[in-house]
């Protein structure tokens, strides 16, 4: 068996971020609770939506997958099954 585990901050994918830069300097030209409260019409308005970026890149990878026959496990999944040995 072969996993292979991608592992990605929410907040790249909401910004469809290029690099870490990019949600990097959004973060930062916002106060901590305007942060913490950004509304979907908000995030619309900052995501990347020019560029090749981190959400188109897993939404490929799991098409690929779906296309080609690999099986996709969640953690959890992934966990229980190694519980159970």
């Amino acid at each position: 068996m072969i996993i292979l585990v991608f592992n990605f901050h929410p907040t790249h994918i909401a910004f469809n971020s290029l690099n870490f830069a990019y949600a990097r300097s959004i973060k930062d030209s916002v106060s901590c609770e305007a942060w913490n409260n950004l509304e979907l019409s908000q995030l619309q308005k900052l995501e990347n939506t020019e560029k090749l970026g981190i959400r188109k890149i897993i939404q490929q990878i799991i098409e690929f997958a779906n296309n080609n026959g690999h099986k996709i496990h969640f953690m959890h999944e992934i966990y229980q099954k190694c519980l159970k040995g």
